[in-house]
């Protein structure tokens, strides 16, 4: 139960803080009195009670944000974009990498470190980068004969001119291989 110097702070923080994490957790505190805080906040009772301990230790620094404390800093958007402009225009020659002439996620961590001073901890980061300026992790597939449309129609002109066809060979494979898989129950030829 709350006391009603812990609510009237409750309150007065819930209409000073812009930030919306921060007051849903302080709602979820006093609705907690009332019932479920999941329907209103989407917070669980479990971490809602963990808060309101926090709060009798702390008072409403516990309604506020750890994870931006430390946070490093990452690139705005004018440098994602300055970045991306980068990736489209040079290559990793340009920036000291001379054994390498295809951009990687290690070479693209190391020239924003340089440039920015920026580590981002995880890679996934590093793909957005690469997505934005619309590269693909994929190397060019090989291009296979029967996938060419002047192989495909120059041999379909030949089928019908010369009047060959490859069905009865194809007729025949079939039916050896459903003969084959309906042989797969007998337990002898007999």
């Amino acid at each position: 139960m709350l006391t009603p110097a812990e609510l009237a702070a409750i309150e007065a923080f819930m209409a000073e803080t812009e930030n919306i994490d921060e007051y849903k957790r302080a709602l979820a505190v006093v609705t907690l009195e009332d019932g479920n805080p999941l329907g209103r906040t989407g917070l669980s009772v479990k971490h809602v009670q963990r808060i309101r301990r926090a709060l009798r230790s702390i008072g409403t620094e516990a309604f506020k944000d750890k994870r931006h404390n430390n946070a490093p800093v990452l690139l705005t958007r004018p440098q994602r974009d300055e970045m991306a402009a980068m990736l489209k225009t040079t290559t990793p020659n340009d920036h000291g990498y001379s054994n390498s002439p295809f951009w990687s996620t290690r070479i693209l961590a190391t020239v924003i470190k340089r440039k920015y001073g920026v580590v981002y901890s995880s890679r996934t980061s590093y793909y957005v980068l690469f997505r934005k300026s619309e590269f693909s992790f994929h190397l060019p597939g090989k291009r296979y004969e029967k996938a060419d449309p002047e192989v495909h129609k120059a041999g379909s002109m030949a089928a019908i001119e010369l009047g060959v066809s490859n069905g009865r060979v194809e007729g025949l494979n079939t039916k050896i291989r459903s003969i084959i898989a309906r042989c797969y129950g007998l337990h002898s030829a007999q």
